[in-house]
């Protein structure tokens, strides 16, 4: 309720940095929250390692779904684009390639 208060009476961005180390909780309250279509005034960034989330399945064995072999945070991805057909909201999907080293220097 905290959130669609304050979303009421000014824009909101909440930046989630390493979800793909999320439990299921806090994947579930991201999704709730943008499902809420009071919260249109809230903005996720959600920061995730795609060789995590999106690899062959080697490293997630801990955190995957044991029958489905999907990451907790794929899954919540893929319900938020099913039902954004009936949502007013988008989702921005940017990937970033690996830093190299002569970047910084």
């Amino acid at each position: 309720r905290f959130i669609q208060i304050v979303c009421s009476y000014c824009p909101v961005v909440i930046v989630a940095d390493n979800i793909q180390w999320a439990d299921q909780s806090s994947l579930d309250l991201i999704e709730t929250w943008m499902m809420d279509s009071s919260n249109a005034q809230l903005m996720i960034v959600g920061c995730y390692r795609s060789n995590l989330v999106h690899g062959d399945g080697s490293e997630i064995a801990g955190r995957a779904n044991a029958h489905h072999g999907i990451h907790p945070v794929q899954r919540t991805i893929d319900a938020l684009e099913a039902s954004k057909r009936t949502r007013c909201f988008r989702i921005l999907h940017v990937e970033i390639s690996e830093l190299q080293v002569d970047g910084v220097e």
